[in-house]
């Protein structure tokens, strides 16, 4: 049996001493890690939120100025959805051509890219 003067006590509680002590240091060493990785983690994330915001402006500029350039030129849309012989009438498919240096035609939309 130990009793608090026994010098066996005293080993063990110093080697307990060490150990806990060594444990802590761990806990700092990986704490500091996680903090370091935390905050560059949070830096990533503001700089993508800060793309994200400039993109998301550059979208609605993107749509301002197609919607600009589209306002009062539905005849033109009109000749690429459905194009049109010299008479003013429908044009078959064979017949259909995309002038050149026009873009492509956007089945959804009707709007020429």
């Amino acid at each position: 049996m130990l009793y608090r003067d026994d010098q066996g006590y005293r080993d063990a509680f110093t080697d307990m001493s060490v150990l806990f002590h060594e444990v802590l240091e761990e806990i700092r060493a990986v704490n500091t890690q996680l903090r370091k990785e935390s905050e560059a983690l949070r830096s990533q994330a503001k700089a993508l939120r800060e793309r994200q915001a400039q993109l998301l402006e550059q979208s609605v500029t993107a749509r301002r100025h197609l919607r600009q350039s589209l306002r009062g030129t539905p005849t033109k849309i009109q000749q690429y959805v459905e194009p049109r012989n010299k008479q003013g009438e429908p044009a078959s498919h064979a017949s259909c051509t995309m002038p050149p240096g026009r873009g492509f035609l956007d089945d959804t939309t009707g709007i020429v890219l």
